[in-house]
């Protein structure tokens, strides 16, 4: 037995109107089941509750077992010392809250029905290729999928503002050099993302501002710092590179990246030396990038500036250093700034109007819905299964659903689990 599966029947009032008795024989009636708490602390908080002819205002915790009670510690927390009732599915010992007095307990095991059991284990314990509820998705209602893609949005999005928030903490609330680490982990990609950020922790952000005027300046600092300048340099422009960061590894006492950057598997428009170098003209070209980024209210008017940028002179006949090729001006592209848009610009900003105080959370879905789809694995299993999924703040959504809810079977937690379990096992 799972106990998010008993929070389901408290929480969506399956008891309400049921004959209950405690364990002790006394009368059970449930006023209000009280609100959920997901956070540290008692399950349901602010439940009203008649036990025989005595009404009672607090909270109810719930466990699988009573003797989880002593398992978890709470006899020993004030925060569990309102507790007026305890749930659980099987009564295995008398339990005493942090006053020693004897909590009041509610057996399950005898009230919820064989075939509510039945459901719930054919519900969890099916055999599946994706995901548990993947036949019965195609009967969820537009309006259910459409309030649950808000919340699993707003849900993705808060999370990594806590990230940048944690990201300010570490910086002294730098806001420049939090905005630079993301756009380094960006420009990064999949593949060498984690590198460049590491990289980007290394650099103090006024070294940044002091070298951003000369592109060469900028594109040493970058190059050194992760490890692209080391060995004999074979034509001028690496030679140039070479004696700038010399002369800025003695100045500022920096230290390079132990981690190489990876070449393999990556298209050469890809390359680390490509997308570092169209980052160091997007600093050398807009000098205050983060304000202008702040400023900024939809992807049509990011995609402008960012396609705008391309790599230095060298680049456009290299990929890598000495092995000329075709002349080519490598600008970035629009699907890198669209995920630029998701994943750096949307959250920065989120998170620059919680730290202002100023946010609007319906003016961030808007800026999400005219984001194309982005191009994914698990987003292409969905669709496959019907789900329509019609723009970026969809696709994001349903990412979150599939990391936070699908894939750890949360399906109690998930409002497109609840409502099937409702349609089969509460008809109320």
């Amino acid at each position: 037995m799972r106990e998010d599966f008993l929070h389901y029947i408290w929480k969506n009032n399956y008891l309400l109107n049921k004959n209950l008795r405690l364990v002790n024989g006394d009368i059970l009636q449930i006023i209000s089941s009280g609100e959920h708490n997901k956070l540290s602390g008692p399950d349901f908080m602010g439940a009203h509750l008649k036990i025989g002819t005595q009404e009672w205002a607090g909270n109810v915790e719930i466990h699988t077992h009573s003797s989880h009670w002593y398992a978890h510690g709470h006899e020993k927390d004030r925060t569990y010392g309102n507790i007026i009732l305890h749930v659980v599915w099987q009564h295995d010992s008398e339990v005493f809250d942090y006053h020693n007095n004897i909590i009041p307990t509610l057996e399950l095991q005898s009230i919820v029905s064989q075939e509510i059991l039945d459901t719930y284990h054919d519900f969890f314990n099916r055999p599946t290729s994706f995901i548990p509820c993947e036949k019965e998705l195609i009967h969820i209602e537009n309006s259910v999928w459409n309030i649950w893609k808000s919340t699993l949005y707003l849900e993705r999005l808060k999370e990594k503002s806590s990230l940048i928030l944690k990201m300010l903490q570490d910086t002294q609330n730098d806001w420049e050099s939090v905005f630079f680490r993301l756009m380094m982990r960006y420009f990064g990609g999949n593949i060498n993302g984690e590198i460049f950020e590491n990289a980007a922790r290394k650099i103090p952000f006024t070294i940044i501002r002091k070298e951003l005027h000369r592109i060469e300046s900028l594109e040493a600092l970058l190059f050194g710092q992760l490890g692209l300048l080391t060995g004999e340099a074979l034509d001028t422009y690496q030679k140039t590179l070479q004696t700038e960061y010399q002369y800025q590894q003695h100045k500022y006492q920096l230290l390079t990246s132990e981690i190489g950057v990876q070449f393999f598997k990556l298209r050469p428009s890809n390359f680390p030396t490509i997308r570092l170098s169209q980052l160091a003209n997007f600093y050398n070209k807009e000098k205050n990038l983060f304000a202008k980024c702040l400023s900024i209210n939809s992807i049509e008017e990011w995609q402008t500036l960012v396609t705008s940028i391309s790599t230095s002179e060298y680049w456009k006949t290299h990929y890598t250093f000495t092995k000329e090729s075709k002349s080519k001006i490598k600008k970035i592209t629009k699907l890198q700034a669209e995920l630029l848009w998701i994943n750096v610009i949307i959250p920065i900003q989120y998170t620059y109007a919680i730290f202002l105080n100023e946010l609007n959370n319906s003016s961030f879905l808007t800026k999400m819905t005219n984001v194309p789809v982005e191009e994914n694995a698990i987003l292409n299993k969905f669709q496959n299964l019907k789900v329509v999924i019609n723009n970026a703040l969809e696709s994001q959504a349903i990412l979150q659903l599939y990391k936070k809810y699908c894939s750890k079977h949360e399906c109690l937690r998930c409002q497109i689990g609840i409502t099937l379990l409702k349609q089969k096992i509460l008809p109320f």
